[in-house]
């Protein structure tokens, strides 16, 4: 989308009943954390930027629900200006300091419209008003002048006597960042308020203003803030407003000019040579600066930080012309076992502000450094002593940690078990149901030396809802020479990764369900049987579908407390059982199946026997006389057999 305003506001053509035409100001509170107002800000944008000669907009970044960095940068005169008017929620607008959408009664920006906009520019004003600016040639000033001059006779009320005040905000108009700087997945932000002269209270004028009088002018010599991204996007936007009953009485607008060219404008991208080694424990940091401006840049700071901590910084010496290159090479360093994340930037071109900073940065990349810890055989890797909410005891997240996270029934203020066929409380979320068309999930296992083990697997269980048919994929992946090339032994996706009895649901899904789950096992190559460091990954790929589920992951020849030729798809409902369970199974053929019960000393206290034919099967165990505790039920059907847990409750 273009900027909002692209031609400045000439002098204000005098009415026929001694009035101006109105410049309808229109204010937003919105965040860069805000999903709704990702939702509504394009159609709102839309109109004002529709309406250049009756409208300007002046946009301030709140803290709803969570501060970004934008308003970060910055926070008094938002909070200010929020105060002001009582704003709580967001989206939020004012149109001229009153309700934003009178049609509907509103203030939401999703209710303003452009029957709203043009019934309040037909009334017309008392002020003519024009505003203009200039900056300095290093940046550090910005000179503002203000010309307002009344065509009625203007007289606030005695109730407003000296409430009547000149506001002036420096915006940026266009802000381009390359990745969302907040969460709702904006990356365009117009007319955002930066800093208000003299401050966000404004200054008094006048209360009495005599008919078609001299044009009063008012100048500002300020000091432009530290924290505007982009110099050549830096414009004013200028307003009267009665503080008695917040009416804004005129608003003018002075366009971005061009920053001065004798600044240079560096950017900076990523050139560390890129490795999959998850066992090298190293780094060595390397980038490329580029002057795209016409001043030569003689010396700048390069600067690298891991994982948020202190910035390592190199100073650059040399000479580059517009376009031109360098490469900046740091030592080696060292990476602690984790997901890192490696951020760079460049600053201080010439010793002075950098045009525009929202090139200065480059994609935070992350490099991997797995545990050098090698767990023994049978391994077993669930997710009960993890925090909800965060990355599993040592294994490696990558992609969104938002939505691809640990869960229990706190975390999403929900009720049950949400472990595997919930008869644990905690699972290993992919937010598919969150997560745009794309976007990958990768869940690391630590190592593993399967060596001592015959014929070993990886056994687990997962659960997974459609949304309405989309593609969403789990894919496992193994690796024997930590992680410089992979073997997919395992990947289903669409209806094959569905397991629950309702396939579909538009509703997020959460697994808390014993038939929500499904067993299952990948089986390792003979290539990678004698694997003294094995390294297991979950891939899931999201297609804005809906969310899946893993828990119980076990590396070993047989799943810990199953034999080898198990009964397919066995699964108890309810689990934990008050009088009787379900054991409902796949059966491969016709024959006896035997249904023992044990307690915890693997005494038998109950026993079935019963013919049955191939295909789906449920029998009742009666639980009533047992008393409460665990117990495990084996079944077995000629070499098959699968042991399951029963939790009974009474």
């Amino acid at each position: 989308m273009k900027k909002l305003y692209t031609v400045s506001l000439a002098l204000l053509s005098l009415a026929s009943f001694g009035q101006a035409n109105r410049v309808v100001l229109i204010e937003e509170f919105t965040g860069e954390n805000c999903p709704p107002c990702a939702q509504y800000n394009p159609g709102f944008d839309a109109i004002v930027s529709a309406n250049p000669n009756t409208a300007v907009m002046l946009k301030h970044q709140v803290p709803i629900p969570s501060a970004g960095p934008i308003y970060l940068g910055w926070t008094t005169d938002s909070d200010d200006r929020r105060s002001y008017y009582s704003v709580t929620s967001a989206p939020n607008g004012r149109m001229d300091g009153g309700q934003l959408a009178p049609g509907a009664g509103s203030n939401n920006p999703g209710s303003f419209t452009q029957s709203d906009l043009t019934s309040r520019a037909a009334v017309t004003s008392s002020f003519s008003m024009t505003t203009s600016h200039t900056l300095s040639a290093d940046l550090d000033s910005i000179f503002i002048t203000v010309t307002i001059q009344n065509v009625d006779g203007f007289t606030v009320n005695s109730q407003s006597a000296g409430s009547l005040k000149l506001h002036v905000s420096v915006i940026e108009e266009d802000m381009q960042f390359a990745t969302a700087p907040g969460t709702n997945g904006e990356t365009e932000f117009y007319h955002v308020n930066r800093k208000m002269y003299p401050s966000p209270a404004g200054m008094s004028i006048a209360d009495s203003w005599p008919a078609n009088g001299a044009a009063t002018t008012f100048t500002y010599a300020e000091e432009l803030p530290m924290h505007i991204y982009n110099y050549n996007e830096v414009a004013v936007v200028a307003y009267i407003q009665e503080d008695g009953d917040k009416s804004v009485h005129q608003a003018s607008f002075s366009p971005a000019v061009p920053a001065p060219t004798n600044i240079p404008d560096m950017t900076i991208s990523n050139a560390t040579g890129s490795s999959s080694d998850l066992c090298a424990g190293t780094i060595t940091p390397e980038f490329e600066i580029e002057n795209i401006s016409a001043a030569t840049a003689t010396t700048a700071d390069v600067q690298y930080r891991i994982n948020g901590g202190a910035w390592v910084t190199q100073a650059w010496t040399g000479s580059l012309s517009q376009n031109q290159t360098a490469t900046v090479t740091f030592p080696q360093a060292n990476l602690p076992f984790a997901t890192n994340t490696i951020e760079a930037r460049v600053a201080n071109p010439n010793g002075s502000r950098d045009v525009n900073s929202l090139n200065n940065n480059i994609d935070p990349f992350s490099v991997n450094v797995i545990s050098p810890i090698v767990n023994p055989s049978p391994f077993t890797g669930n997710f009960e002593n993890a925090q909800s909410g965060s990355v599993p005891n040592n294994m490696i997240l990558n992609g969104n940690t938002t939505y691809n996270t640990v869960i229990d029934a706190a975390f999403i203020n929900g009720t049950g078990q949400y472990g595997g066929f919930a008869a644990s409380n905690k699972s290993m979320l992919f937010g598919f149901f969150y997560l745009q068309n794309g976007e990958v999930g990768e869940l690391i296992f630590p190592k593993v030396d399967i060596s001592g083990e015959a014929n070993a697997k990886i056994h687990f269980n997962w659960a997974h809802q459609s949304y309405s048919g989309e593609n969403d994929k789990l894919e496992i992946l193994i690796s024997g020479d930590c992680g410089v090339t992979w073997t997919s032994v395992w990947m289903k996706s669409g209806s094959d990764l569905i397991t629950t009895p309702t396939p579909t649901s538009t509703s997020p899904f959460f697994a808390n369900d014993p038939t929500d789950w499904k067993a299952s096992t990948a089986y390792i190559p003979a290539s990678l049987q004698n694997s003294t460091e094995l390294i297991v990954k979950f891939v899931g790929t999201s297609d804005y579908g809906n969310n899946l589920f893993i828990d119980d992951v076990n590396i070993a020849a047989n799943k810990i407390g199953v034999e080898e030729n198990t009964v397919a798809d066995a699964v108890l409902f309810p689990n934990p059982a008050d009088r009787s369970a379900e054991l409902s199974f796949e059966a491969a053929e016709a024959g006896m199946v035997n249904v023992t019960v044990l307690d915890i000393n693997g005494r038998a206290v109950s026993t079935i026997s019963k013919d049955i034919t191939a295909g789906a099967q449920s029998i009742q165990l009666n639980v009533a006389d047992l008393p409460a505790g665990v117990y495990m039920v084996k079944v077995q059907q000629n070499e098959n057999v699968s042991t399951l847990r029963l939790n009974v409750t009474h």
